[in-house]
């Protein structure tokens, strides 16, 4: 049983900032991250957008690898070495619980299935993408696991986006549940992407 993952499921580590609302890239907006990336100097200055960014803990680094091989198997994933093909997995096995209600072989409860699903999710964006697990929050007691792209540019909690979008919580722009996994992967691979003003911008 995932102690660790399981405790942090629900917790998006931030306070007071307003709430967390999912973002979307617009081409304006793409196009002028790209502008400040080719005007910006090596040297990164930028502010942190979380006041804590920890490494994981051993015992955190084991479930996540637990897990992620426990959901290979239970999901019985085909793509275990195109990640971007992973995230279509993903995806499309969340569809099928949301349209069903169903939940799959060997679990009992939302919860548990999220975590394994989360975690496949972050490790497709680690292994394919070249991102990294960390904690981010504003403390370390109150942090939750993401994932982060090598730049610093972006960061993920993808189990907390997987347990949302498993529970219907995770509203687009139409005011619908919207699993957004296949997305983020894809807006996270394009090149056109350039630097947010703030290290770690956070996707939820």
């Amino acid at each position: 049983m995932p102690v660790y993952l399981k405790e942090k499921m629900d917790k998006a580590g931030l306070t007071g900032i307003g709430g967390l609302q999912m973002v979307w890239d617009s081409e304006v907006e793409r196009e002028r991250r790209k502008k400040e990336a080719e005007e910006t100097p090596q040297e990164d200055n930028r502010e942190v957008y979380f006041a804590y960014v920890g490494e994981l803990e051993d015992d955190v680094k084991q479930e996540v690898e637990e897990a992620y091989e426990k959901g290979l198997k239970a999901f019985e994933i085909k793509n275990v070495s195109n990640f971007k093909e992973m995230t279509y997995e993903i995806h499309d096995i969340i569809d099928i619980i949301l349209e069903t209600g169903e939940l799959p072989e060997g679990y009992t409860n939302k919860g548990d299935v999220a975590i394994d699903l989360g975690v496949l999710f972050g490790q497709s964006l680690c292994k394919g993408l070249g991102w990294s697990w960390k904690e981010v929050g504003d403390t370390k007691e109150s942090a939750t696991y993401a994932v982060v792209s090598p730049n610093k540019n972006d960061c993920v909690p993808p189990i907390y986006v997987v347990n949302r979008i498993l529970k219907k919580e995770h509203i687009g722009l139409g005011g619908e549940n919207h699993n957004v996994i296949v997305l983020y992967y894809n807006m996270f691979s394009s090149l056109k992407r350039g630097p947010h003003k703030v290290k770690y911008f956070f996707y939820t």
